[in-house]
């Protein structure tokens, strides 16, 4: 009888191959990679774990069962390790497991070099005093590594699928280690810890540095935790105000909210836009406190430089090699530091400025609310046209973007690039921040099928420092976005806000200062279903918008899929040559068509919805897309204006 006759290995492996690709990854790879891949994975591997568990784990002997389940479960470990490196909480992801075991991971990881070296290659690291190998290798030497039992039996902090897995993990690495510490002790007798003792003699003046550092990191983030904690609450009370003015919205447009009753209930949103106000002022108030924090360790940091510097000068003479070394890492240690801090500060700025964003994104929302309650309704797009807008638009783009070859004119270096291929592509949605937010209420085919989602397809230019080998630049950004309040669409099934300048702004901020800092030129067409805001084109056509920005490393422009118009300052003469890849495109002679069908219908009604058009001349081929432009170019021509009636849809009603 063959051993386990009966157990499907073929389809266990089969179940085990996503873990295994990830078991595969260091972490330093998994945290590049895009988060929709890494949820992917992840609802992979737990599915495969739950079939796993259900179908064939009975029918295998304890020590194999856990061997398997412990890959399942550490492969999960190593996605959710991955977000969390990243700093990013992940509902059903990051909090699955405990701070302890993610931090394992990361340990774990450093062991990973020992896969690929020999014993020979580890001794030759150990006494050339070589890299992370050599000081994994001293540690090991100094104290053992005994206490990895007391760190894995902390079974409140650790399950015992992951503790099994990194056991077995650590024994298998550590027994090299061992094998290489007792042949460097055959070459050098003594010598690893003759270093050592000199290390402790020699340089104690610079072993409290490292406890020092995390003294005041510990202090300022307890400053800027109290700070994050009175963003989130200002946040959160945010967001429940722009739910009740999207309610707001939706009665009106369903006549479920009389006249009078909506202005009172505007009144009151107002008052709370006013206390929420008065919350970020007195968060920007106190946000010098944190800029102190940093300035302080900042110059703490400073004195810490100094002194090393002085000792590395005092020790240049009598100072081993390692005693250089150390001194020289620990150096190294307040760079990364400081050039931490010099993120930290920006990310604080940029933080600023969007909280100010925020504040005035409410504002645009209740002026849209008071529009609505003098019955002005500027769009009404359903979320399916919404969706159709958006893959109409991307898809045009990326058609475009494979018209080789491309000749693009680099405004910044001043020189022409053939592109005959691309190798770097890249697309973004939004769907996972979606789905998080409206799973209970919708389901991800629901979403992915009627949602449109934020989709964004980039495109770049890059050239390495020398012909084959060097650096990689970013020479060139060419992008294409779609802006939509997608919460809208899931909360209530369409939208009548047009895109606002806060919003703009919003999108535009993270683009500017990445490009200025890779010294890149980045061109952004950003289409909004529901057009833009008179203020928005007021301040990209103005002279105002051609100082800040004729002169910086962006160029944008704005697209408006329904009426197939492109808007964008026309004293950027960077821009002419990217034009076409973001125009929308329409049949023309379907739209001339159906400005003629409107005509003769508008002869018998004074009014005409976008609907019963499309509806009646379904043989033609009249989507609501080609109405809709046909309906605005009428009204260009003064044969009447697109109007909204209540209880009766988006339509054209006929001059005089």
């Amino acid at each position: 009888m063959a051993i386990f006759e009966g157990v499907n290995w073929e389809k266990i492996n089969e179940l085990l191959r996503p873990a295994v690709r990830i078991l595969n990854e260091d972490i330093a790879d998994l945290k590049r990679w895009d988060e929709p891949d890494l949820f992917g994975q992840w609802n992979k591997i737990k599915s495969n774990y739950e079939t796993f568990m259900e179908d064939y784990s009975n029918s295998l002997p304890d020590g194999i069962e856990i061997d398997i389940r412990a890959r399942f479960k550490f492969a999960m470990l190593k996605i959710a390790t991955a977000f969390y490196v990243n700093g990013k909480e992940r509902e059903g992801i990051t909090n699955k497991f405990y701070e302890k075991e993610k931090h394992l991971v990361v340990d774990l990881d450093d062991f990973k070099a020992f896969d690929f070296l020999t014993v020979e290659e580890i001794v030759g690291k150990v006494a050339r005093s070589e890299g992370k190998i050599y000081e994994i290798v001293k540690k090991y030497a100094e104290r053992g590594y005994n206490n990895m039992d007391k760190v894995l039996d902390d079974i409140e902090n650790i399950s015992k699928d992951v503790m099994y897995y990194v056991k077995k993990e650590y024994s298998k690495m550590l027994k090299k280690i061992e094998a290489a510490v007792i042949e460097y002790m055959k070459n050098y007798p003594g010598g690893i810890h003759i270093v050592i003792g000199e290390l402790e003699n020699k340089i104690k003046e610079v072993n409290g540095f490292d406890e020092k550092r995390k003294t005041e990191i510990n202090n300022a983030n307890e400053t800027l935790k109290t700070m994050e904690s009175k963003l989130s609450d200002a946040d959160t009370d945010k967001r429940n105000l722009e739910n009740k003015i999207s309610q707001l919205e939706w009665e009106r447009l369903q006549g479920k909210q009389e006249k009078d009753t909506l202005n009172e209930k505007i009144n009151d949103i107002e008052s709370e836009k006013n206390r929420l106000l008065k919350s970020y002022s007195e968060i920007e108030s106190r946000w010098d406190e944190r800029y102190k924090e940093l300035e302080k360790i900042r110059n703490e940091l400073n004195t810490e430089q100094d002194t090393l510097n002085s000792l590395k000068e005092n020790y240049k003479q009598d100072l081993k090699e390692e005693n250089q070394r150390k001194i020289e890492e620990e150096l190294k240690k307040i760079e990364e530091m400081k050039s931490a801090l010099t993120k930290k500060e920006y990310d604080l700025q940029t933080e600023k400025e969007l909280m100010k964003n925020e504040g005035a994104k409410i504002n645009e929302k209740i002026e849209t609310l008071k529009k609505l309650e003098e019955g002005i309704v500027e769009r009404y797009v359903m979320s399916g046209d919404a969706k159709i807008y958006e893959l109409n638009y991307i898809g045009r783009f990326n058609e475009k973007m494979y018209s080789f070859p491309l000749n693009i004119y680099d405004p910044i270096d001043k020189k022409e690039h053939t592109v005959n291929s691309w190798n770097k592509h890249e697309k973004f949605t939004q769907e996972m921040e979606i789905y998080e937010k409206f799973k209970t209420k919708m389901s991800y085919n629901e979403i992915f099928n009627t949602i449109p989602l934020g989709t964004t397809s980039v495109y770049k230019i890059t050239k390495k420092k020398f012909v084959f080998f060097g650096e990689e630049k970013t020479k060139i950004v060419i992008e294409a976005a779609t802006l939509n309040h997608w919460n809208n669409y899931c909360e209530i099934g369409f939208d009548t806000n047009p895109a606002t300048l806060s919003e703009l702004t919003s999108v535009l901020m993270s683009r500017i200062d990445r490009a200025e800092l890779g010294n890149y030129f980045h061109v952004i067409g950003i289409s909004s279903p529901t057009g833009w805001s008179k203020k928005v084109l007021e301040y990209v056509e103005s002279d105002e918008f051609h100082k800040n920005f004729t002169d910086r490393h962006v160029s944008i422009c704005l697209i408006d899929p329904e009426t197939g118009e492109i808007f964008y300052n026309r004293t950027d003469k960077r821009l002419a040559q990217f034009e076409e890849f973001f125009k929308p495109e329409f049949d023309s002679e379907k739209v001339e068509k159906c400005k003629k069908v409107i005509k003769e219908d508008l002869i018998i009604d004074e009014f005409v919805t976008v609907n019963e058009i499309a509806e009646k001349n379904a043989d033609k081929n009249f989507d609501k897309r080609i109405v809709k432009k046909a309906m605005y170019e009428l009204e260009k021509e003064g044969v009447g204006n697109i109007k909204f009636v209540e209880g009766v849809g988006f339509g054209f009603k006929k001059k005089g």
